[in-house]
């Protein structure tokens, strides 16, 4: 691999344990009664963002309606799984 390459694995690497980071800060958050807190929208945001640039589109996907649901403070639980889901799939995939 090259330096570009070696680069692009180590932020992919990173992205993975943000992943389970931000899994385990976001369902505490949500514990907490904290769901519609301006702390969880921009862990939400932020995920949606980054995500699908490592190839994590499910979790992009998910941060990115469960961000929209919580704009209209009307989020599923359902939503809130399929995304604890997406982190923690993501956070397992092997490392490259």
């Amino acid at each position: 691999m090259g330096a570009f390459e070696d680069a692009l694995a180590a932020l992919a690497d990173r992205f993975r344990e943000r992943c389970g980071r931000e899994n385990l800060e976001l369902q505490a958050l949500v514990a907490a009664g904290r769901l519609y807190a301006p702390e969880t929208r921009r862990l939400l945001h932020g995920l949606a963002g980054a995500g699908g640039s490592f190839g994590f589109d499910e979790v992009s996907a998910a941060a990115r309606k469960v961000e929209l649901a919580v704009d209209e403070k009307a989020v599923h639980p359902a939503d809130l799984t399929a995304l604890f889901t997406a982190l923690a799939v993501c956070r397992q995939t092997p490392q490259g």
